[in-house]
């Protein structure tokens, strides 16, 4: 009988996004029975000097080839394997998994985390090569025989590539998987945002910039936000800015207290801009996850691809310009803040289960079977 193996990326366990979303695909990945292939925590994975950049290139090379000939002596004709992108090792990779696909006659799946060629890092926090990023989303991925994009934003980005459109699968929205017990929103007396994730400025000056350019122009904002997550910037902070603490992922659910679980990203608070700004038109945010998983509806950009979702599933609302989000959470009556609360409960349901991936993953099964 063919087997599934998952090929999980071991952490150094911090608790944030960036290591939550893998380790719940995972987790899930168990539970469907597939059998999990470990690649260990990358080390020197941020060089300091030379001599750790040298100690890094080694690690990889020497770790990267002793798991994929493991792999390759695993697997066999008809197994699959499923890999998250990015992984480290990508010229490891480009030269084994085609190999291994050849010799096993076995086939790869891949779910796509972040496309690193669209996003080019963070500023401030870390960039990314442009080579690497060319070579692992516009090289590696066409080895794959079924690709797992996050929307359709994203997949039509990839056809516009000349990736076969048959070869990708939406998974739509991430799952957050989760023991604590969704919260009951409230409308406070002032709009209050959650913001949930990386504050730093770098990352998210678009929360330092809100208060700061309406008392330039002379806007006039009842909003309040309360934050959660690293990287806080008490210096840059406003009075209306209530920093909440930082909470292991599988824990925040359940800490959240706001109207709505704000989706933004970039320097500026007028639009999305920026390498992180603009991504958000083909990515999905795993914090809209968070929000949708404790049971928050989802205040999001207009532009931003995970906006249709949100839109289709009545889990919350949508602007042009952070300067818009008073007005429009004002507008909603009672009886609609219950429907977007109810609709981000359901949906938040899913994310919980798995069903997402689950989902897509399936379907990816079935369009190689029928081959």
């Amino acid at each position: 009988m063919s087997r599934i193996y998952s090929i999980d990326q071991q952490t150094s366990g911090d608790n944030h996004a960036g290591a939550k979303a893998p380790a719940d695909v995972s987790e899930i990945c168990r539970s469907m029975g597939m059998e999990s292939f470990p690649f260990p925590t990358q080390k020197y994975a941020i060089p300091h000097g030379k001599k750790e950049e040298v100690l890094g290139k080694v690690w990889l090379l020497k770790t990267c080839s002793e798991r994929w000939k493991k792999l390759e002596r695993l697997v066999e004709d008809g197994d699959v394997v499923l890999v998250q992108h990015p992984l480290y090792g990508t010229r490891a990779a480009l030269h084994y998994i085609p190999e291994i696909k050849e010799k096993k006659k076995c086939r790869f799946v891949v779910l796509i985390h972040d496309l690193e060629s669209l996003r080019s890092g963070i500023s401030g926090l870390y960039a990314k090569s442009e080579k690497t990023a060319e070579l692992s989303d516009n090289e590696l991925l066409r080895h794959f025989d079924m690709i797992i994009c996050h929307n359709e934003h994203m997949k039509a980005c990839l056809t516009s590539r000349g990736f076969d459109p048959e070869r990708i699968v939406c998974l739509e929205i991430f799952d957050y998987l989760t023991q604590q017990k969704m919260i009951t929103p409230r409308r406070h007396e002032n709009p209050t945002l959650v913001v949930a994730g990386n504050l730093h400025p770098g990352k998210s000056g678009y929360l330092y910039d809100f208060f700061r350019e309406q008392e330039k122009t002379g806007r006039e904002t009842k909003t309040e936000m309360n934050l959660y997550g690293v990287n806080f910037d008490r210096s840059r902070a406003d009075r209306r800015m209530h920093y909440m603490g930082s909470f292991p992922a599988d824990i925040l659910p359940g800490k959240l207290d706001g109207d709505f679980g704000l989706v933004w990203d970039g320097p500026s608070a007028e639009t999305c801009t920026g390498n992180t700004g603009e991504y958000l038109r083909y990515n999905n945010p795993h914090k809209t996850s968070l929000y949708l998983a404790s049971g928050l509806p989802v205040l999001v950009w207009k532009q931003a691809a995970v906006a249709d979702f949100v839109l289709a599933h009545h889990a919350g609302i949508a602007v042009e310009s952070l300067y818009e989000a008073d007005e429009a959470i004002r507008r909603i009556t009672d009886e609609e803040y219950a429907a977007l609360c109810a609709g981000a409960r359901e949906t938040g349901k899913k994310l919980r289960s798995g069903f997402y991936f689950r989902t897509a993953f399936q379907t990816c099964m079935d369009r190689m079977h029928s081959e």
